[in-house]
């Protein structure tokens, strides 16, 4: 499978909005060719017509799962997953650890031939005190949805330009870093044209990771302040009991 995560900077271009951006930006993704996509920073606005989501899933052919996070006068933003994969379920859990800063992270569950695929799109906050606090809630998150045998993906944007929740991430989720192999500057994805933080992130569970790479150049220099990240995973057969508890 293909997988790429991009914060869309709600389809304004890095040096500003234009009409036609969403448009160039869905036939970007749709180039690329993903089995899902995940994004963040997708905009609906207030009266209901500007569904950033509904436009990117008919650009893409997929289904669009969507959640707001943060709530405004003139519409909302959040996160979306897409794929035309069957999904069983999707729900989106809130992170927030203040109401003005709202985060969240939208779940979503795979049938695999292989066993369930977990999917957790997310965008935590802007200081490391309150990524600290989310990916301690994530990782109740994980240990409530998912067995441990089973494959996860956890991707989108960390807002660590630091690293300093990487360690806890390997170590306390038990997750891999599906952009480790690259070097570290090719994992640098803000600002899109001239990327100096490494902002977003893909960790995998159960998966074998192959051809990461960060895409750059043209056209993705100019559609969003974010450059994505795209991986081709391989799920690894299920070594767990068959048959398990219901989640």
């Amino acid at each position: 499978m293909r997988l790429v995560t991009y914060n869309i900077h709600k389809g304004r271009e890095a040096a500003g909005p234009t009409e036609d951006e969403l448009d160039r930006l869905s036939r970007a993704l749709a180039a690329y060719d993903a089995d899902i996509v995940l994004c963040q920073e997708v905009f609906h606005d207030a009266s209901g017509e500007n569904s950033q989501s509904d436009a990117l899933a008919r650009g893409l052919g997929m289904s669009a799962y969507y959640a707001p996070n943060a709530l405004r006068r003139r519409g909302h933003h959040g996160n979306a997953t897409f794929t035309a994969w069957p999904v069983e379920r999707w729900e989106n859990f809130d992170l927030s650890t203040n109401p003005i800063e709202r985060r969240g992270v939208l779940y979503a569950r795979i049938p695999l031939a292989s066993g369930p695929l977990h999917v957790l799109n997310v965008h935590l906050g802007l200081n490391h005190w309150q990524r600290r606090s989310q990916l301690k809630r994530i990782q109740i998150l994980i240990a409530s949805l998912c067995l441990p045998h089973e494959a996860l993906v956890l991707a989108g944007d960390f807002n660590d330009w630091h690293g300093r929740i990487e360690k806890a991430v390997i170590r306390d989720l038990g997750l891999d870093n599906a952009l480790a192999q690259l070097p570290p500057l090719e994992r640098r994805t803000w600002h899109a044209r001239r990327p100096l933080l490494s902002l977003d992130r893909i960790y995998v569970r159960g998966l074998e990771v192959r051809q990461p790479e960060r895409l750059t150049g043209e056209p993705w220099s100019r559609l969003s302040d974010h450059l994505p990240l795209g991986v081709e995973l391989q799920a690894r057969p299920s070594l767990g009991a068959t048959g398990g508890k219901e989640h």
